[in-house]
């Protein structure tokens, strides 16, 4: 790919002169570049024109095209101890200024509000709004995390082979519960309840709009894509992994899981709240509605009641 590739497509996307672009990027994820990160930074130069506006992320190691934004020679950085920006252009002083200032790293007067007060645009290469999921390399996305805090603490000797590692895609996860019940469906599905109350990722909002009350309607639903709701995004941007710096742009807005179906007829279903990254009293409500109150697509971890499971929490979830 050449850097007229790149501008050609972006042109295609509806990126103009003049425009402000919040770029999260995984240069694995669009194939070989020729003259790598730079090369696409330069793409993106040359579509906004001299009127327009480049911005990365800054905190912590975000990729090679960040990194080429960070070290450009007309780069202006935000100050900030956990959610800087970099950003290259016309507004990028104005984008940039007094972020130290602002009560909330990503709230009020900071990088992030001002470019959506410009009417910019946040840009993903890795993962989009149509639910393409993201790279094993991208931090927002469940491969990484899991990959980050699992996988990659086991011994590589004593840790199943790579090939037997299996994530759902967009490709695959409409087969995914086929997939699951041709091997005798799980004998062991580990998790935790969302804020909001989803289970795999299943969440509340998609349950009652695609099952009402049917609770058995909701248990035979198998493997998907779904919007993740705005806690859930909240959620998934305070762990470590993304940073814990609040930048809900950085995490997919959708998500392929499995279905309830698939922890239905999993031998045992081991949900663990409150633990690592999500050791958090705001986990005691729905910790309790889904393991003491009705049963109902409304709560789909409340499916924990008429599954064979076991629901483990932390001292602070626990109180």
């Amino acid at each position: 790919m050449t850097k007229s590739d790149i501008v050609r497509d972006l042109r295609a996307l509806g990126l103009r002169t003049g425009d402000a672009v919040l770029l999260h990027s995984s240069l694995s994820s669009i194939g070989r570049v020729e003259g790598g990160a730079g090369t696409v930074v330069d793409a993106f130069l040359e579509v906004l024109g001299d009127t327009g506006t480049l911005a990365v992320p800054a905190f912590g190691k975000l990729g090679v095209i960040a990194e080429a934004v960070k070290t450009h020679p007309r780069v202006v950085r935000s100050v900030h101890p956990m959610a800087a920006v970099a950003a290259i252009g016309a507004s990028a002083e104005a984008f940039c200024r007094d972020h130290w200032k602002a009560e909330l790293a990503h709230g009020l007067d900071t990088p992030y509000t001002r470019i959506a007060d410009a009417g910019g645009y946040v840009c993903l290469l890795g993962a989009d709004q149509d639910g393409n999921t993201a790279p094993r390399t991208w931090k927002g996305g469940f491969q990484y995390w899991m990959w980050h805090d699992l996988f990659g603490r086991i011994n590589p000797r004593l840790r199943m082979p790579e090939k037997q590692i299996h994530f759902p895609a967009t490709r695959t996860v409409n087969a995914y519960s086929r997939m699951l019940e041709d091997l005798g469906g799980a004998d062991k599905a580990y998790g935790g309840i969302g804020w909001g109350g989803h289970i795999a990722f299943y969440e509340p909002h998609v349950a009652i709009r695609d099952h009402g009350a049917d609770m058995q309607s909701f248990l035979n639903q198998g493997s998907c894509i779904v919007d993740l709701h705005p806690i859930t995004i909240c959620q998934n941007c305070l762990y470590a992994d993304a940073g814990s710096a609040g930048d809900w742009s950085w995490v997919p807005p959708k998500a392929a899981t499995i279905g309830p179906r698939d922890l239905a007829q999993a031998k045992l279903v081991s949900f663990w709240d409150g633990f690592g990254a999500g050791e958090s009293i705001w986990q005691r409500f729905i910790s309790r509605l889904a393991a003491h109150g009705p049963v109902t697509p409304s709560v789909p971890a409340s499916m924990l009641q008429v599954v064979k499971s076991e629901l483990i929490l932390s001292g602070t979830v626990h109180g």
